[in-house]
């Protein structure tokens, strides 16, 4: 740890930057390199500048000839109910990810879902969505999605499928053998009825869960322990301290919505209002979460164990808590361990004050009953606790049994029929390994959005609807439950849903199978009506199911659960822990964790995704072999030498990428990449790490081996892009583009965050500011648009970065346009490490276009296509742009893009539906930028006009970023008004100008990254 005074600190961004590598400090020198004006491999011949010229000799014709092709339209015959052209509508519905479920607005334009957002009714969405919930827009209009029913490789209806799929079912139970149906995990009430309808129907069938993310020792731990076979998910804005062992409770789980919405409340301190928990995080991967915590403790895998038996130590032999009996007591009496010297400080923390334990999903059962058992011992386990045994996932039981009852059934012959539905074993499992457990099946089906790997293997598939096309529902954590209703009709006519089709195979089974409820819809309905509406005191069903969609939510009680210490089972899973601790692996030891972005692979094909940095090494279009530069350097190995990574169940070739933060003798990779089958876009991208594990739990970690094959693959990462220049080029010094305090010193003296400036707002004069060439504008009238980000709860989890993909139709440019530096992305998160390179700090900064009063672009605009609005905007013309990039290359923010190529011009349909028809799709040779939401701007003026208003309403406008965000760190509005959300908070006195010596006078007002730190060091 360093001191608090960051003036001595040196920020850096990526080893490269760190070690002055020529090529990055001539990135740095010159933003255009020499070969960015070069056509990439599927463009054309003709460069940039000669474009420039042509459109200049041909500026004459530009009104005659510059049209798109006409297309002629018709007239609606009857006009669709609450639909106006040109106004938005807004519909409920709600987003599963594994057992966690949330509730959505989906934004429709003219009938079509254009934005997912969150819905502000629900107490856990909040409003607030994840990428990979908005992102799941664009796998509606996927066009690999638009599939036929198939029977033996030959085109058919699915009505049709299910009849042979049924006189299959019928064969194959005559015979005496089962039939097995293999769902994923999911969070819908309904469903798991209609799971346990179709096993008594059909004789000899059972449902199994089956997911592709399979690591079960948190429910199963919790069951032996606790008597709840269920994930307890904690509520950390009741948590003071936090500590996170192998924990990314804030990227790739389920829930990480709802934990980074409760971890951020505790996060924004300010010198009237100081509360701010503190969070430890012990980790071997340089995880998001890690990277967001006070104090980060870099520990090997080996040393999980390890590391948690010296703090139950501490807690439990040291202190006496928890009340465990003396069997538990005598095992932890050697677990003292002075290699953690941390250990001490952190057990005084802990038990000091109200605080929970977290641990990874991806860790063994032995290792969640230690983290269940420092939890008991703290008292944050209980009714009205920080882990109250009534918020838990739904349906989130323990399933790896069931999974390897599954395995040898199916090894031995006994099932005559499966039905894989909506999962995808065969990516899921090494192939050698599915191979073997299928082949003994006679029957394989398989229903599915996109025709997979599994569906390869199968005799019939039938494509099933999006969630956006069907109906359904959800419970939520806290035991609300919300109706997920269609937003558009099947863009495959005729298309079924998953549960629609299971029941069609169940009535062609025999008639009289859902005989009173032969549609999915229906089905829904008469649960609600029998377990919902049954007790509400309301008069009407159809009124009560009105509300329900037209709020997204309902109220229900939470699933009563009540704690059944079992300390036998807690002693036995301490001797497995002492044992596995006392017998550490030797040896190079392979990390496989889930993706943030990609997850299991489900949504590979989504553009969107595939673009979007990683939070922690900023890589694009690949998963790579992670590992920190000790490790590199023992395996004679650089970033992009192509690695054979070899596992007991197999071998995979990935591109070493040497990132700060990781423990050595380590090295990580993740999910969902390396796809065979399932779309154009993720086709041949990256390695299916999948293929590595043995099972049973498809993440974890096991030993591996490594060689070098002396190939080298280019990585397409984003970390060194869009530099603000460091302190060896143009005299900028990073402590003012980043700022950072403990909090006691900032509660001390807030001054200290800025070294020897005064903050932006308060005591400054102005006649403490650098004079200016730029003429004054009054502001004082009318709107004037500003912006807070705050970097203290920012947690990096790209949720704004995908909102503002969809809002403002970004285009995905592929990882050749990304090496060369193309990305369009309109907002980025600027990562920047401070300290040991082996475990250095980290600090967040979301950078977008600051909007600046005296903006430099406008200056050097030849034909004057950015200018500045009466309202502080910095507006960008687009039809008279003529792309010279003199903006780009005056900006020292570097947040505009250029627009080189046409990146729609190979857009399949119906992909085109996804666009927003209220922000203009760019066409090539042009610049953008973030131009803070102006067309919501626009919508609520026109609002507030037709109500005889001048002036809009604090909050009337929320930016698309701001109303992603989970953390709440972006505010936005009017700064005329000094009652309005971000005029208070422009006031606070962490606030500052990145940049602020330019005197541009920027628009965004950032408020420094407080650490809480025990001790009061940074």
């Amino acid at each position: 740890m360093s001191d608090t005074d960051t003036s001595n600190k040196t920020y850096w961004k990526s080893f490269r930057e760190l070690g002055k590598d020529p090529d990055v400090l001539e990135q740095l020198k010159h933003e255009f390199p020499a070969d960015y004006d070069e056509p990439s491999s599927g463009a054309s011949s003709m460069t940039r500048r000669t474009f420039i010229g042509l459109m200049a000799a041909s500026a004459a014709l530009a009104a005659t000839g510059c049209r798109r092709p006409e297309q002629q339209i018709v007239p609606y015959v009857r006009k669709p109910e609450y639909l106006t052209p040109g106004i938005a509508d807004q519909f409920t519905t709600a987003f599963t990810h594994q057992n966690f479920a949330a509730g959505l607005l989906v934004r429709s334009r003219e009938g079509r879902p254009v934005k997912i957002e969150g819905n502000d009714l629900c107490s856990i969405s909040g409003g607030k969505a994840m990428p990979l919930t908005q992102a799941s827009l664009l796998s509606l209009y996927d066009p690999d999605r638009m599939l036929r029913p198939t029977v033996h490789d030959s085109d058919s209806t699915p009505l049709n499928a299910m009849r042979r799929m049924a006189d299959a079912v019928r064969e194959v139970t005559g015979k005496g053998k089962s039939v097995r149906i293999i769902v994923d995990e999911h969070a819908s009430p309904s469903l798991a009825r209609l799971y346990g309808e179709l096993e008594a129907m059909i004789p000899n069938t059972r449902v199994v869960t089956w997911p592709a993310i399979a690591a079960g020792g948190a429910a199963e731990a919790s069951r032996q322990l606790l008597g709840i076979d269920a994930v307890l998910v904690p509520d950390l804005s009741r948590a003071d301290v936090i500590l996170g062992v192998e924990s990314d409770f804030m990227g790739t789980d389920p829930e990480a919505l709802y934990h980074i919405r409760n971890f951020a409340k505790r996060r924004k301190p300010e010198t009237g209002a100081p509360d701010m928990s503190r969070f430890y995080s012990a980790e071997a991967a340089m995880t998001m979460t890690g990277s967001n915590a006070d104090t980060r403790i870099r520990i090997r895998p080996g040393e999980i164990d390890e590391f948690l038996l010296a703090l139950l130590h501490e807690v439990v032999a040291a202190k006496g808590r928890g009340g465990f009996d003396s069997a538990i007591v005598s095992q932890l009496s050697g677990a003292d361990n002075s290699r953690f010297p941390e250990i001490r400080r952190i057990a005084e923390d802990l038990t000091s004050k109200p605080s929970v334990v977290m641990v990874g999903r991806h860790l063994p059962v032995h290792t969640h009953a230690l983290g269940i058992m420092l939890n008991q011992a703290l008292g944050a386990i209980g009714d009205g606790g920080i882990i109250d045994p009534k918020r838990a996932l739904p349906f989130s039981n323990a399933k790896t049994a069931g999974i390897e009852a599954l395995k040898k059934e199916l090894q031995s012959g006994s099932v005559g029929a499966v039905i894989f539905a909506d999962v995808n074993p065969a990516y899921a499992l090494p192939s050698e390994t599915f191979r073997s457990l299928i082949s003994r099946v006679l029957y394989r089906f398989s229903l599915s959005e996109y025709a997979g790997e599994t569906s390869k293997f199968c005799s019939i598939f039938v494509p099933v609807n999006h969630y956006l096309e069907s109906w359904g529902d959800v419970r939520m954590l806290d035991g609300s439950e919300a109706v997920v209703q269609p937003q558009i009709a099947p863009l495959n006519d005729g298309q079924p849903s998953m549960a629609d089709t299971l029941m069609g195979i169940a009535r062609a089974f025999d008639a009289k199978n859902f005989e009173a409820t032969p549609t999915w819809y229906e089905y829904v309905q008469k649960r609600w009506r029998e377990e919902r509406f049954a007790g509400s005191g309301r008069p009407s069903f159809t009124g009560f199911w009105n509300d329900a969609l037209r709020s997204g939510r309902i109220d229900a009680s939470p699933v009563p659960r009540s704690v059944s210490w079992n300390g036998a089972a807690a002693a036995a899973q301490l001797r497995t822990a002492v044992g596995k601790a006392s017998t550490q692996q030797k040896g190079m030891t392979l990390g496989v964790l889930p993706s943030s972005t990609l997850y299991d692979g489900r949504y590979a094909n989504l553009g969107w995704l595939m673009e979007l940095p990683d939070p922690v090494t900023k890589v694009t279009w690949d998963n790579v072999a992670i590992m920190s530069r000790t490790t590199a350097v023992r395996l004679g190995v650089e970033t992009g030498d192509l690695l054979h990574v070899k596992t007991k169940a197999g071998a995979v070739h990935l591109p070493a990428f040497i990132q700060p933060g990781v423990a050595d003798d380590t090295i990580f990779t993740q999910t969902g990449f390396g796809r065979s089958e399932g779309g154009r876009v993720s086709a041949d991208k990256g390695v299916n790490a999948f293929s590595l594990m043995p099972g049973p739990d498809t993440i974890g970690y096991l030993p591996v081996s490594v060689e070098k094959t002396g190939e080298t693959l280019e990585i397409a990462t984003t970390q060194d892009h869009h530099s603000l220049s460091g302190d060896d080029l143009y005299d900028i010094d990073r402590t003012e583009i980043v700022k950072e305090g403990t909090l006691a010193a900032f509660l001390k003296n807030p001054a200290s965050l800025y070294k020897n400036d005064l903050p932006v707002y308060g005591a400054e004069k102005n006649t403490d500011r650098p004079i200016s060439i730029m003429p004054e504008h009054d502001y004082s009238k009318g709107h004037r648009w500003g912006m807070t980000i705050d970097t203290s709860a920012c947690v990096g989890c790209n949720a704004c970065v995908i909102a503002c993909v969809s809002e403002n139709n970004i285009p995905v440019v592929g990882k050749e346009q990304v090496l060369r530096g193309r990305e369009m992305h309109w907002i980025r998160i600027d990562r920047y490490y401070a300290g040991a390179d082996d475990s250095p700090e980290t600090l967040l900064q979301p950078m977008l276009c600051q909007h600046c009063e005296k903006a430099p672009c406008e200056n050097v605009c030849p034909v004057a296509a950015t200018t500045h609005s009466p309202e502080g905007l910095n507006e960008m013309t687009y039809n008279r742009c003529v792309g010279t990039r003199y903006c780009s290359n005056n900006c020292p923010y570097k947040v505009r893009r250029f627009n080189y190529l046409n990146y729609h011009k190979d857009d399949r349909e119906p992909v085109n539906m996804v666009f927003n028809p209220d922000v203009t799709v760019r066409m090539r040779g042009i610049m953008e930028k973030c131009t803070f939401c102006v067309h919501r701007i626009n919508e609520a003026k026109f609002h507030a006009k037709n109500e005889g208003r001048d002036m809009l309403h604090d909050g009337e406008v929320v930016t698309a970023c701001q109303q992603a965000c989970p953390a709440d760190a972006i505010v936005f509005g009017n700064t005329n008004d000094p009652e309005s959300a971000v005029s208070k908070h422009r006031a606070s006195d962490r606030g500052y100008h990145v940049l602020r010596e330019l005197n541009v006078l920027p628009s965004i007002t950032y408020k420094a990254k407080i650490r809480n730190t025990n001790g009061g060091n940074a």
